[in-house]
């Protein structure tokens, strides 16, 4: 007796991948969020636990739930919007993932400019935008025209995120932007690719910037690496390794450039190439005040930096 032969059957749709993913997302929404309220007029969903979002370049647009890699939402702006608008982060956060590409075929995002940020009844929950490693090659955010990230509020309750594990390009401006009091960023294992026209790392306006672990500057920049202005602060004083490859900037840092009150703090970082990276070492102006405690020579550079009009360096 000859065996039956297996059942087959016909492939299953795009449609219904998507239906059947979008079941595997009610259900882990379900897990994760226990009840809704309302703020700022609108219903949104109480957090009980961290929740992880999910970007995918490759989609063809934001209309999917971005609740698994199935169901991504295409750009980065899109998951940050659920993220502030869908959901009370109840002092938890929410982690943004970005599908990598390759070393030799990245998956490049658009830029991502906000200036709202994510709040809830139990106070800010921090929102992480992350890569697949750190310094990243196989996943990108392209400036393109404008900064590659740029945050702003100018009020309290500004965007406070962090940025890891990828690569930043921004041919026609700045890297990370942050403006505004209550306007943060951490900028953790990110590599600086290509030729930047503004600052790789900018705040200003009462906004802070810090740096931690491996910084990989790959390119030059008009400006300066890191360009702290008006009120701005930057802080990498805890184990910062900043690895030139191909830089030959003209400044190393700018603190209060024409502005007020900027400041930054540099004393626990350390260098790799450090030869590489050409131009004053620092610029201070307008009462900006540059604290590295290791003396003069400490940042990367060629030519000796300059104090005025009340600015510091130590």
């Amino acid at each position: 007796m000859s065996e039956l032969p297996y059942p087959r059957h016909a492939p299953l749709s795009r449609r219904r991948l998507l239906h059947m993913a979008t079941g595997a997302s009610a259900a882990l929404l379900g897990s994760q969020l226990s009840r809704s309220a309302l703020a700022g007029g609108a219903s949104r969903m109480l957090l009980d636990s961290r929740l992880t979002l999910f970007v995918d370049a490759s989609m063809p647009d934001d209309s999917a739930d971005g609740l698994t890699w199935m169901t991504a939402k295409r750009t980065v702006g899109a998951a940050y919007r659920l993220a502030a608008n869908g959901y009370d982060l109840q002092g938890f956060g929410v982690t943004i993932r970005l599908s990598p590409g390759t070393a030799s075929d990245p998956k490049v995002y658009e830029s991502f400019v906000t200036t709202q940020g994510c709040v809830g009844q139990a106070g800010f929950g921090s929102v992480v935008i992350t890569g697949d490693a750190p310094n990243s090659p196989n996943v990108v955010i392209d400036g393109g025209g404008g900064d590659a990230i740029q945050l702003g509020a100018g009020t309290a309750g500004g965007p406070q995120l962090t940025v890891t594990s990828l690569t930043i390009r921004s041919p026609n401006a700045s890297g990370v932007v942050a403006y505004g009091n209550g306007t943060g960023a951490t900028v953790s294992q990110v590599a600086f690719d290509g030729d930047f026209a503004g600052a790789h790392i900018k705040c200003a306006h009462g906004a802070e910037i810090g740096a931690q672990g491996l910084i990989l500057i790959k390119g030059n920049s008009v400006l300066s690496h890191v360009l702290a202005e008006t009120n701005g602060r930057f802080v990498a004083d805890n184990h910062v390794t900043l690895a030139f490859e191909n830089a030959s900037g003209t400044k190393w840092t700018l603190a209060g450039w024409c502005c007020t009150n900027a400041s930054m703090y540099l004393g626990g970082m350390t260098f790799i190439n450090k030869e590489r990276a050409t131009g004053l070492r620092w610029m201070a102006l307008q009462s900006g005040l540059v604290l590295t405690g290791n003396g003069p020579g400490f940042l990367p550079g060629t030519i000796e930096g300059t104090a005025s009009s009340g600015a510091q360096y130590s």
